[in-house]
């Protein structure tokens, strides 16, 4: 069945690995089935975010307009406040990916990055114990109106976290990435 929502970004949703047949009766109004069942809550994740696995493409803010698509009629959009979407772009082992801004940048600037940011760390495997574990280490924390540098990770999965406050929004941003050797 189709997720229905509950309130706010909640969406229930039911869940079942085998064939489940539920009826109600109409005098007592209960619902009795022979096999058990789950629900599933899950936040919802405002349309951004996602797995990136083709070796060149690009991800942008909600509502980002690039220069180029701007007219009297089409003027640029802010990002909504309170969000965070999340990245996930994956090379082949032994490659890295490159990170470009070609397009307009702009977030609220705030002191280190603290209110709105784009956060772009780098996973790697550490070893504790004899056993690996996995960690992230923070390539870039960036915000403000300047478009940014290249950035390059040194491993082969990136995570890119967009995260805005409740109060200044601002254009977005656009990003493209490659995947090099």
């Amino acid at each position: 069945p189709k997720p229905i929502f509950v309130k706010g970004d909640i969406f229930l949703t039911f869940v079942s690995s085998r064939n489940l047949s539920l009826t109600q009766t109409p005098s007592t109004r209960e619902i009795s089935g022979s096999r058990k069942f789950k629900f599933r809550l899950e936040q919802a994740t405002h349309g951004c975010g996602g797995t990136l696995l083709d070796p060149i493409g690009s991800f942008h803010s909600p509502n980002y307009t690039s220069p180029e698509d701007t007219t009297a009629d089409n003027r640029y959009k802010l990002y909504p406040n309170s969000i965070q979407c999340e990245w996930h772009i994956t090379a082949v082992p032994d490659f890295h990916l490159e990170f470009t801004f070609k397009t307009r940048f702009d977030l609220e600037a705030s002191a280190n990055c603290t209110n709105d940011f784009l956060l772009f760390e780098e996973r790697f495997i550490d070893f504790v114990d004899d056993r690996e574990v996995e960690r992230w280490r923070v390539l870039e924390r960036l915000c403000g109106h300047e478009t940014p540098a290249k950035i390059n990770s040194t491993t082969n999965l990136v995570r890119v976290t967009f995260r805005t406050n409740d109060r200044v929004a601002g254009d977005g941003f656009k990003v493209n990435y490659k995947v090099s050797k």
